[in-house]
């Protein structure tokens, strides 16, 4: 049996470490964030994506957003997304230079679309946006998710860019053959059931459809079970250019 004295010394040890926890942001300088005037970094060649605390991503593509509308570059297309849409970027960095612009974030969450879609899709007043965004909230990358809670954040950034007059094109969610950080996960009755109220989503609402599942189905076409491979993007391009005709079509 412990001494009585060997646990209270652990007791108020414990209590020390909880407390200590809990008031550290009071005492340390470098857990003291605030808000900032200009939290993004001024040098355009400093990636921002190394911006501490920028959780939701707003650093970015700022740099970029402020380049294009001081050229006056006419943007068609804004690819708003996780890193599904971000990875294209890479691997054909030639195709977002002109008239498409590239907003895809690495780990986002519909959630986090919400509070990019003025400064990285309004703000470049492009014809139509494409929104895809959907794995990551299967697997609570960025907190604990409902179908129906993630349906209102999509549903809602068609509210933003249809009140703005920007089309609307919904992409599906390409199939999972693993998460490569959640390998024990099941996805695939998720993807379905997402991709279903999507689809039912763009019927109902009129929107376009870039149909990702169906363009990424063949094997082969996605590098770690999950992210496209170069020709995977490949075989995307003509399914969004075909929705984004679609958007330019006059309605029945």
């Amino acid at each position: 049996m412990a001494r009585p004295w060997r646990a209270a010394l652990l007791a108020a040890a414990l209590l020390a470490l909880l407390a200590a926890h809990h008031w550290r942001g009071w005492w340390v300088p470098a857990l003291q964030r605030q808000m900032q005037d200009q939290p993004c970094p001024a040098n355009a060649a400093a990636d921002p994506r190394l911006v501490p605390g920028d959780e939701g991503g707003l650093c970015v593509h700022r740099a970029d957003n402020a380049r294009r509308l001081a050229e006056g570059t006419q943007t068609e297309l804004v690819l708003l997304g996780d890193s599904i849409v971000a990875g294209w970027q890479q691997v054909e960095p030639a195709r977002f230079t002109g008239a498409w612009a590239n907003r895809g974030v690495d780990g986002q969450a519909s959630a986090h679309l919400l509070p990019r879609m003025r400064q990285d899709v309004i703000a470049l007043r492009p014809h139509a946006v494409l929104i895809a965004a959907g794995l990551n909230d299967i697997i609570a990358r960025r907190g604990v998710i409902a179908p129906a809670d993630y349906l209102a954040n999509i549903e809602s950034l068609v509210d933003l860019a249809q009140a703005q007059g920007i089309a609307v094109i919904l992409a599906t969610l390409p199939s999972a053959e693993r998460f490569p950080s959640r390998p024990r996960i099941a996805a695939q009755p998720r993807i379905d059931q997402l991709n279903a109220q999507l689809r039912e989503l763009a019927r109902r609402r009129g929107l376009a459809l870039a149909d990702f599942n169906a363009a990424l189905a063949a094997p082969g076409l996605r590098v770690d079970g999950l992210h496209p491979t170069a020709e995977g993007y490949r075989r995307l391009a003509p399914v969004v250019e075909q929705a984004l005709t679609q958007t330019r079509k006059e309605p029945d």
